[in-house]
């Protein structure tokens, strides 16, 4: 068995497509409208992660059709249960109190729940951490593409070739057990772009505002 068993207060939610069509039909039409819509190989790279995240909720379906519905993944696990723990108790607004339990637990590694709280004013708790790890699975995807781009000058082959980093199966399945920050390694392609950017970079405003996004990138990873 690949990760904890299963809990058995768990109930399981039938996400096959005759269970759930309206979730298969409403993830495959948004994911098709925004990866056709903004382009995957657009110039604009706002446009390109619009088009990777239509293309990543077209490939996960149908999760984001469900997010409402229940958890993504098994719930409860213990991380899963701690980390809403934690988010319930606001701990991600206790960054600087050391005397904190939950910080001196894990640290100041609590930026990942800044996102979900912010994704939690539109929607319950539950369908932001799911929510949560689509977006993040999108930014794996939009930010090894970009780092392939930058280094092989090909864009087509850099969007194909990017796909497993973010959608690997090793991630899918994390998302099962383990809590939200485990599919955050958008962060590792993006400072290593950065790098790449900055070594190639001529003038130096544009160096400073590239050191810049690495300190900021080191310090979200």
């Amino acid at each position: 068995m690949y990760g904890p068993p299963p809990d058995p207060r768990a109930i399981a939610l039938d996400g096959s497509f005759t269970a759930a069509p309206l979730a298969w039909f409403a993830c495959l039409a948004l994911g098709g409208l925004l990866a056709w819509r903004a382009g995957p190989l657009a110039a604009h790279p706002g446009g390109r992660f619009l088009a990777l995240l239509g293309l990543t909720v077209a490939l996960t379906c149908p999760a984001a059709g469900m997010l409402a519905q229940g958890w993504w993944g098994a719930f409860p696990t213990i991380d899963k249960a701690g980390s809403l723990l934690f988010f319930r108790e606001g701990v991600q607004w206790r960054v600087l109190d050391a005397s904190d339990p939950a910080l001196r637990l894990i640290g100041v590694h609590v930026g990942h729940l800044w996102p979900t709280s912010l994704l939690a004013l539109a929607m319950p708790a539950h369908a932001a951490f799911g929510a949560q790890h689509l977006l993040q699975l999108a930014a794996a995807w939009w930010a090894a593409a970009g780092l392939l781009e930058a280094l092989a000058g090909d864009r087509r082959v850099a969007v194909v070739c990017a796909a497993p980093f973010a959608l690997n199966l090793h991630q899918i399945r994390d998302i099962n057990w383990y809590t939200v920050e485990k599919t955050e390694i958008f962060w590792i392609a993006g400072f290593a772009w950065i790098l790449v950017a900055a070594a190639r970079a001529t003038d130096t405003p544009r160096v400073r505002r590239l050191a810049g996004l690495a300190a900021l990138t080191l310090l979200g990873a």
